[in-house]
């Protein structure tokens, strides 16, 4: 059996680890693939850890076979990032894909699911989003309230729950022949924490070795912000735009005022914008990686014996797709430029020019 992971690493914690043995012990799978997001997350953070940092650390956690989410399908909105690491996975010939949720209950997902595709359901959807200037999700909750008790409505606030529903309606859309698994997601304080908190406590210098399997080496993240809100007001002009009801020109004003002392940070939520979506924006007009569907793209940053033997017996067409050292195509491609221009982007952040010649040094090999 062969099960795919959908990953960030920011970084490695005990959540992980126990992701990784339920399936090898409980679903008792061959080969673990992992499709990990790399610079910055998917709600537009910057990440702690290196792409080199993240595929040692996974490879020393048990994952068989390491691919690139590469920035461009990353940094998007849960769906679209479920779409593109999904659609991945699919390539690769998974036959599951597990993930972490505080719902554990597959049928609650397709309740939800088969709710949302009711004509009833998009004409209020849109409706509500129209009317009340909020949010997809908050639209969402105002509906599901009368369909889903309020302990059960909470959960699937959360958002590893919202990204696994994402990841069950790739799969019910596209009808492709993979399983979803569900495993609960465990914030205890004690030996599990989440990413969010770990990165917090990385910013305030603190310990986190309890909360992680290995040590890791971290980027001083408070630089790395610093430096990134001077990008972002340094390249001011890519946010002008002439028509004032869009997030470009809601980002202009927050620039203009926090250049004028009028507010204390670049980045302000609305009702209608959340934080992670004004992130999302600004990465997406400062790399310019707005409107880039998904076409195939498997780039291997390291792998185990189990792994590389894997892809040995992959079909020609499969195996032809796959990467490593951008040396290896000799031919353009848009997803992979756009990933170097990441890099260099987020090795501007924390002045680490070893960063872009890493690209140059994949796969990474189990030690």
């Amino acid at each position: 059996m062969v099960t795919g992971l959908i990953l960030e690493i920011n970084p490695l914690h005990n959540g992980h680890i126990k992701l990784i043995n339920y399936c090898k012990n409980t679903l008792k799978s061959d080969t673990l693939i992992a499709c990990v997001s790399q610079s910055f997350s998917m709600r537009g953070k910057v990440s702690p850890l290196s792409k080199k940092e993240k595929t040692r650390l996974l490879l020393k956690a048990g994952i068989d076979l390491i691919f690139e989410l590469p920035s461009c399908y990353a940094i998007k909105y849960a769906d679209e990032f479920a779409k593109n690491a999904v659609f991945t996975l699919n390539e690769l010939h998974v036959d599951n894909i597990c993930c972490g949720s505080l719902i554990t209950d597959i049928k609650i997902l397709d309740k939800i699911y088969k709710l949302s595709k009711e004509t009833f359901f998009l004409n209020k959807l849109n409706e509500i989003k129209i009317n009340n200037h909020v949010s997809l999700k908050t639209a969402y909750n105002i509906i599901l309230k009368d369909y889903l008790d309020t302990d059960t409505l909470n959960k699937f606030n959360h958002s590893n729950t919202i990204l696994a529903y994402s990841y069950y309606k790739v799969i019910k859309d596209y009808n492709l022949n993979i399983d979803l698994v569900l495993i609960e997601r465990i914030d205890d304080n004690k030996s599990y924490l989440s990413a969010t908190s770990l990165c917090e406590m990385i910013k305030d210098n603190l310990d986190i070795s309890k909360y992680i399997p290995f040590p890791c080496e971290v980027n001083n993240l408070n630089t790395g912000i610093n430096t990134l809100n001077s990008i972002i007001i340094s390249k001011k002009e890519l946010f002008n735009t002439s028509d004032d009801n869009t997030i470009k020109s809601y980002i202009n004003k927050c620039i203009t005022n926090y250049i004028q002392s009028k507010s204390d940070s670049i980045l302000i939520p609305t009702k209608e914008y959340s934080l992670s979506y004004i992130r999302r924006e600004i990465l997406s007009v400062l790399l310019n990686i707005n409107n880039i569907d998904y076409i195939p793209y498997l780039r291997l940053l390291g792998g185990s014996k189990i792994g590389f033997n894997y892809i040995k017996n992959l079909d020609k067409l499969i195996k032809d797709m796959i990467f490593s050292n951008p040396n290896e195509l000799n031919y353009q491609n848009i997803i992979l430029n756009k990933e170097l221009d990441t890099i260099i982007l987020y090795q501007s952040l924390f002045n680490r020019n070893d960063l872009l010649m890493d690209e140059y040094k994949f796969p990474l090999k189990e030690e």
